[in-house]
């Protein structure tokens, strides 16, 4: 549930965890916020450190 336009509003919602560079960071939010449905969409960025060899990997995947 949360509030919009001064109304309770209840919808089922589904959380995305999208892995990226910090470099690719601006790209994605642009295209979640193209792709989303809503006019407010929640994006957020946590910033983490992973084992090298599973940040090698996502490196490897990102175009």
């Amino acid at each position: 549930m949360y509030e919009w336009e001064n109304k309770a509003v209840e919808e089922s919602e589904v959380v995305s965890l999208l892995k990226t560079s910090k470099d690719n960071w601006k790209n994605v939010k642009k295209e979640v916020r193209r792709l989303h449905s809503y006019e407010t969409p929640c994006i957020i960025k946590l910033s983490v450190e992973a084992n090298s060899d599973y940040e090698e990997w996502v490196k490897s995947c990102l175009r």
